[in-house]
């Protein structure tokens, strides 16, 4: 996967504009990734305010955009990927406080065909949220190409809620910084 070309994946929608349909995607890669720096996060489910891990990292990474730290490691934006449809996906975006957020775009993934493309599908149903459901991750793409992958998970957790530092924007962006500009 590291060094890869980031996989496109068919029944992908992102609804940047809140007042139409969720757009089909035809390319992640083309529209959202070339030529860009982008952090990627996989996110176990939108609008699961029980997950407290999910509302903590998504604020992190808002928290990073709000304070410069996402500009200082030359990071142009965050696409959060979640096995959702994209009215789940949209409602999660506003309740976040991201409408209108420059930075984010939230890319739903209703049959987690992209999920199961970056090779992050759980295994197992999660208890909370059911099957088909991808693992928590964040992956850096610069220009397209999968850069670092860190995947947030362990025995007995494997949507990774007891510990996530690795995927958390200050560990990311660490790692990203420390990876360099190319």
């Amino acid at each position: 996967m590291l060094g890869s070309l980031f996989p496109d994946a068919e029944h992908v929608f992102v609804k940047d504009d809140l007042a139409s349909f969720p757009a089909r995607v035809p390319s992640v890669r083309e529209l959202h990734l070339s030529g860009k720096r982008v952090v990627v996060l996989s996110l176990p489910g939108g609008c699961t305010w029980t997950k407290n891990a999910l509302a903590a990292q998504l604020a992190g990474y808002r928290s990073a955009d709000a304070d410069g730290s996402l500009s200082a490691a030359a990071v142009d934006a965050v696409l959060v990927i979640c096995v959702n449809d994209g009215y789940v996906l949209d409602a999660w975006k506003r309740a976040s406080g991201l409408a209108g957020a420059r930075a984010f775009t939230f890319v739903a993934d209703p049959f987690g065909t992209l999920t199961a493309a970056l090779g992050l599908s759980l295994e197992e149903p999660d208890p909370e949220l059911g099957p088909n459901r991808g693992k928590r991750a964040a992956l850096f793409v610069a220009d397209g190409v999968v850069r670092l992958r860190e995947v947030s998970e362990a025995e007995g957790d494997p949507t990774g809620d007891e510990d996530h530092a690795n995927s958390d924007a200050p560990q990311m962006l660490e790692s990203i910084r420390t990876l360099g500009t190319t």
